[in-house]
């Protein structure tokens, strides 16, 4: 006579095998990616360099950040350094290695399971909330790399920051005095970052020049946009963030690595962004 499985036996059964699965491919996943998934939380502070350069650096001195899930995040105390006040001109630079937020093997598995209900009535909740949060992609498909930026709702902010917009690089400028909508984002066409490999990225910005906003990505100019319109006071006393967004109700964050940001008081020339490229991963670590 065949055993009568009961409803929770299958119901368990089920979910230890696609909790083996998951464990399986969540593994290949972090090999892949190549950091560590426990990370959470890193405290950095920074260093002055010479020439107007704020180099951001862990408490162990290393400046390289390792960033997994949404928790993962880079703190750096507000500082006057990064306080930059009408027509203040400024820069960013940094490399990154970055990879989609979303699990493809959870988007995948929540696809399938909303296509055979039977088998997501079976699915174990611890489960099926395992796959619903590694399914999701950022909010808004941004991953903040710099973001020194105040708000209290998704709708104004004060600051600046630097950030990938549905993978390509982005700035945002947001002066004083906060208001709905009061920000301007200026997204680069392309090219897409969130592939896995190391990538040079910059911004310069000369804030009273209608030419004066400029992107690079690996030390070719992506974007030229205004910044005349955003010359006033983008200083707030908020945290400097590193890899996740300053709004916590909002789930966006990079997911991969950052190394070597710094941040100037001034504008970078073509010329110097091309220099720091070529200087590779190594010299930014160590400047």
């Amino acid at each position: 006579m065949e055993p009568v499985h009961t409803l929770a036996q299958r119901r368990w059964v089920l979910g230890g095998l696609l909790a083996l699965t998951m464990l399986g491919t969540e593994l290949a996943w972090a090999m892949w990616a190549a950091y560590p998934s426990k990370t959470r939380a890193h405290y950095a502070s920074w260093r002055e360099g010479g020439n107007g350069a704020y180099a951001v650096v862990a408490d162990s001195g290393s400046r390289a950040f390792f960033l997994g899930r949404g928790a993962d995040r880079v703190l750096v105390p507000d500082a006057p350094a990064f306080h930059f006040g009408p027509g203040q001109d400024f820069a960013v630079q940094t490399w990154i290695k970055a990879y989609p937020a979303a699990s493809p093997f959870a988007a995948r598995l929540e696809s399938w399971l909303q296509a055979h209900p039977q088998a997501l009535r079976l699915t174990p909740a611890f489960v099926a909330t395992w796959i619903q949060a590694h399914a999701r992609d950022n909010d808004l498909a941004v991953a903040p790399i710099v973001d020194k930026s105040e708000t209290r709702s998704t709708l104004d902010a004060v600051g600046f920051a630097l950030r990938l917009d549905h993978g390509r690089l982005a700035c945002q400028l947001a002066c004083a005095p906060r208001r709905p909508l009061g920000f301007a984002n200026y997204v680069a066409p392309g090219p897409t970052l969130e592939d896995g490999r190391w990538h040079h990225v910059a911004a310069s910005v000369d804030r009273d020049s209608p030419l004066g906003g400029r992107l690079y990505v690996d030390g070719r100019l992506v974007l030229t946009f205004d910044p005349t319109r955003q010359a006033g006071d983008l200083s707030n006393t908020v945290p400097l963030r590193i890899g996740n967004h300053n709004n916590p109700t909002l789930r966006c964050f990079l997911r991969g690595r950052i190394e070597g940001v710094t941040l100037y008081r001034r504008g970078l020339s073509a010329a110097e962004i091309g220099a720091l490229c070529r200087g590779g991963r190594a010299a930014a670590t160590k400047g």
